[in-house]
């Protein structure tokens, strides 16, 4: 039914954008020189609170770093704000690991700074209506 047709349909769009690293490396495309960073911002992951997002920026103003990523329970979730000098490296990543391989490749070095935050939405990633239904309950909990 809808549901079945619902679910292929994500997630053929998720590989597609896995696969080509469309939106991030188009997105990164349409910036000017103006920006010196960016947010990338998956949106299977809309369970993110406006606190978190404005912990990140802060922390980027305070602190710069290259790479900034929220963590919750000690792991690393979304969406990650990445300095203009990391542009051309996510661009020419491998097309199936994308921005995933770059933010990684800099666990444990001082270019990627952890922020842990009270949001479990940040680890929240939706792509199946089970996923859609499960979190309905969210900000109940």
């Amino acid at each position: 039914g809808n549901h079945r047709d619902l679910h292929r349909l994500i997630r053929r769009q998720r590989q597609m954008c896995i696969r080509d690293r469309s939106s991030i490396v188009t997105g990164l495309n349409q910036m000017d020189n103006n920006f010196d960073a960016a947010m990338l911002y998956p949106v299977d992951f809309p369970l993110v609170k406006t606190d978190t997002i404005k912990s990140l920026i802060r922390r980027y103003f305070q602190h710069p770093a290259g790479i900034i990523s929220p963590a919750y329970n000690g792991r690393m979730g979304h969406p990650v704000l990445i300095s203009v000098g990391y542009f051309d490296e996510i661009k020419n990543a491998p097309p199936d690991q994308g921005a995933r391989i770059v933010i990684h490749g800099y666990e444990g070095k001082s270019d990627l700074k952890i922020v842990e935050v009270d949001d479990k939405g940040v680890r929240s990633d939706i792509d199946t209506p089970e996923d859609y239904q499960n979190a309905k309950s969210y900000n109940d909990e």
